[in-house]
């Protein structure tokens, strides 16, 4: 819910309830229940696949939140509430990140990050606490099929993942691309195919 800055819910029940936020602009909550949190525009959630963990682009924060489903506790996994680009083969807490559109988790502990501001799709390695550029981070662009490093995007909004790709919505550009899953952490081999 944007405007609102909450995450919702539904039961099977039907009844809709606040998970997340409360309802105020802001950066703050880290440690404590979710729904006390605040946050500054949400963009888009996605759910780990064991399905414990829910991730929260929070656009105006620039950094990436996630909050574990059991005990609703939330942390900043990403960026530092600035704007920025860098920090890639760092730890994520120390990446600067650019108005996150869109996050999914992915299989073996990755997170994927679509970055409306920094033109770019990162992956955060939970498994061994690094961040790296994917695809994009050289402004806004174009490139055909190829390796991921050369290829520019332009606004990418939206990621999804299932057992062998992940799938980036590069929005500007009105183009889907992919990148397959098994080669997504070699990066001397990381190839992305458009899908029309």
């Amino acid at each position: 819910d944007i405007a609102n800055n909450v995450v919702r819910k539904m039961d099977r029940r039907g009844m809709l309830s606040t998970f997340a936020g409360d309802s105020r602009f802001g950066y703050q909550g880290d440690g404590h229940s979710a729904v006390h949190a605040r946050f500054n525009e949400i963009y888009g959630i996605g759910i780990d696949w064991k399905g414990d963990v829910l991730f929260v682009a929070d656009y105006f924060n620039h950094c990436i939140r996630q909050i574990d489903l059991h005990s609703q506790r939330i942390e900043t996994i990403a960026g530092k509430g600035t704007a920025g680009y860098g920090g890639d083969g760092a730890p994520p807490a120390y990446a600067l990140l650019n108005r996150p559109t869109a996050v999914c988790g992915g299989p073996c502990g990755i997170v994927c990050i679509a970055e409306s501001g920094n033109h770019s799709v990162r992956i955060l390695s939970l498994r061994h606490n690094k961040i790296f550029t994917l695809v994009g981070g050289l402004g806004p662009g174009m490139g055909s099929d190829g390796p991921a490093e050369g290829i520019q995007l332009a606004n990418p909004n939206s990621v999804a993942v299932d057992k062998e790709y992940l799938y980036i919505l590069d929005g500007a550009n009105q183009r889907v691309l992919r990148v397959a899953l098994s080669e997504m952490l070699d990066r001397d081999k990381l190839s992305v195919q458009e899908r029309h």
